[in-house]
């Protein structure tokens, strides 16, 4: 999620759910190494991540977290203590669509990773689509 930056800064926060992870692929140091890295990118450029939540789960645990339920933007609300409601939800997947609705999130659907395979098949109308995160942004802040 996304809102227009106050002095050019980009106030980000991340509701991510990672298959690696659940399936035994990458460890949760492996998890911390990567987004330190996508971090530490964002920052050099003057942007600032106030939130990183990472679901866990395997898909049979039927977790309030996985999307499209909306677990992980109501604990990023309650530790920032803010509303998402309204922010920009940028996502390749339909889960991420639905759950960006579910929420009350603007959803974006980007055309990178599974993004080309969702827009090929019924997402929900109201999506904006982009051909990838970087257009998405730069629409967003423009």
């Amino acid at each position: 999620m996304i809102r227009r930056p106050p002095r050019s800064t980009l106030d980000r926060s991340s509701a991510a759910s990672d298959v690696y992870k659940r399936q035994n692929l990458i460890t949760a140091d492996g998890i911390k190494k990567i987004n330190d890295f996508w971090i530490g990118k964002v920052k050099e450029k003057g942007g600032d991540v106030l939130h990183v939540g990472v679901c866990p789960h395997r898909d049979e645990e039927n977790c309030d977290c996985r999307k499209p339920k909306t677990g992980l933007l109501i604990a990023a609300e309650k530790k920032l203590n803010i509303t998402l409601e309204g922010y920009y939800f940028i996502g390749d997947k339909l889960s991420d669509l639905e759950c960006a609705i579910a929420h009350g999130c603007k959803p974006i659907l980007v055309k990178t990773g599974y993004g080309t395979r969702t827009y090929e098949s019924t997402f929900p109308e109201e999506s904006l689509v982009f051909e990838n995160l970087k257009s998405a942004v730069d629409w967003i802040v423009s």
